[in-house]
């Protein structure tokens, strides 16, 4: 008797993958999504104009298409269902028969925001703790590694099979990653009680806007993101202007490509400078340079002058957002560090969706916006160097 229910109560509970697999498979779905967002950063232009519309329609519509993808967001997406939702969006996108239909395609994107949380979240309850970290960081590994593969592989689908090739590309792709975890990826889930979302998103407001050095640092995040979202969406829009006559999709691949070899290599290397040295005193230097290197940008009339200033580009600023988000963990109070963290995206998230459609509104050239991330980016680095105070004064429990 004792035998049966012992074989019945092992029936009944659910499967779990090993920390190993949930491991490999969100490294691979976290690869093949980078591979998605960067070919859609990409490569949109060239859909842009592939439809008919002129350089001017094309830079506006680039920036609201890159804000479009925030105005729909999962409260608390599920990983296996944000992956369905990717490929119906791609699937959408790939057989719009106009701008509208295209932009509610993007729109859908938003619908999968927040997975990998969810995906660092189950990592770090199953993986034995001093496995954590390893297990993170090579999911958080696969994320360039995607930017580069994505960038190449979308620049030579573009160029030989057109830009609706890539969208059924990445529909078949983020589909096979849908199924793949559908059928191999298990969690064992027991349902706790938990305060309404309205009461758990009111604590953690009151824990971000109650703690001074907090604030500075999410103000100083939302102004930074803006500066990089402010000429990111337009990228390709000017390496399609300075690529007259040239191989446009391969051209843009390439470009991307070689942008994403240096945050590959440069964004662990700031990582470990900043575990020697500080991520609170590495911040303003890593901020500095990259205003620095967003204003040769603005004089490149050349492809190979472009690249390279953007490489250098590419050297520094990815790196902003992981160093800020590590001295937000170390500067917040114990107490309040979780609600803290679970709102680590939200200036982000807001600067997402005003930069881009504030670039195209105030800019009347492609070029320009390069001026105004660089102003907007040393205005971040001011922010940073006149709050110095806030940190001075904040209590020893709030910095350790």
């Amino acid at each position: 008797m004792t035998l049966r229910m012992n074989q019945v109560t092992k029936m009944e509970q659910p499967k779990q993958s090993s920390w190993v697999s949930l491991t490999a498979f969100f490294a691979l779905a976290s690869f093949i999504e980078i591979v998605l967002f960067s070919n859609l950063t990409a490569f949109t232009p060239v859909y842009l104009q592939d439809i008919g519309f002129d350089e001017a329609a094309t830079k506006f519509w680039t920036g609201i298409l890159a804000s479009s993808a925030m105005f729909i967001d999962g409260r608390k997406p599920l990983i296996v269902r944000s992956f369905a939702v990717e490929a119906a969006a791609c699937v959408v996108m790939a057989l719009a028969p106009n701008i509208w239909i295209f932009t509610l395609g993007r729109m859908l994107t938003g619908l999968a925001l927040g997975n990998t949380g969810l995906m660092f979240a189950s990592i770090s309850e199953h993986a034995p703790r001093r496995r954590v970290g390893f297990a993170i960081a090579l999911v958080s590994a696969s994320q360039p590694l995607g930017g580069v593969f994505g960038s190449l592989l979308g620049g030579f689908i573009v160029s030989t099979f057109g830009i609706l090739a890539l969208f059924w590309f990445n529909a078949f792709s983020i589909g096979s990653v849908f199924l793949i975890l559908l059928l191999f990826y298990h969690e064992a889930f027991k349902p706790q009680p938990t305060p309404r979302i309205f009461i758990m998103l009111k604590n953690s407001l009151r824990a971000v806007t109650h703690t001074p050095i907090v604030m500075r640092y999410f103000i100083f995040s939302f102004i930074a993101t803006c500066g990089y979202f402010f000429s990111y969406p337009f990228l390709s829009t000017r390496v399609i202007q300075l690529a007259a006559g040239a191989d446009v999709g391969a051209t843009i691949g390439l470009v991307f490509g070689i942008a994403g070899i240096a945050t590959l290599i440069m964004t662990p290397l700031w990582g470990a400078l900043a575990d020697k040295y500080g991520h609170a005193r590495l911040l303003p230097v890593v901020t500095f340079l990259s205003g620095v290197a967003y204003i040769p940008l603005f004089f490149a009339t050349t492809i190979p002058q472009f690249t390279f200033f953007y490489f250098v580009l590419a050297a520094f600023s990815p790196a902003i957002n992981s160093l800020t988000f590590a001295t937000i963990g170390v500067v917040t109070p114990p107490e309040r560090r979780n609600a803290v963290m679970s709102m680590l995206y939200m200036p982000l998230n807001a600067a997402i969706v005003i930069a881009p459609t504030a670039a195209s509104l105030l800019t009347t050239s492609v070029q320009q916006v390069f001026v105004y991330s660089a102003a907007l980016v040393f205005g971040a680095y001011a922010w940073l160097i006149g709050t110095r105070r806030v940190a001075e004064t904040t209590p020893q429990a709030e910095r350790s």
